[in-house]
């Protein structure tokens, strides 16, 4: 059972350009797969949501130095 897909999620604080990336990883093979647990993020505050097929995704996020929203890209 090895990684057969991956999201990056990066958190960007516009006020102190904090910047933090974070991956989700899913494992699993030609039999199944499954979503594995969302990142420990340091720097933010990130609310995490599943998707339709269990994908954690972040649905908010805050600097914690700043209390502002970050912005988030993903890839």
């Amino acid at each position: 059972m090895g990684v057969i897909d991956k999201s990056t999620y990066t958190f960007t604080c516009p006020k102190c350009k904090a910047r933090e990336d974070g991956a989700v990883l899913e494992y699993g093979s030609s039999y199944g797969a499954s979503w594995g647990s969302p990142p420990k993020i340091i720097h933010f505050s990130v609310q995490w949501n599943t998707g339709q097929f269990g994908e954690p995704h972040p649905t908010s996020a805050v600097c914690v130095k700043c209390k502002v929203p970050a912005d988030v890209q993903s890839s």
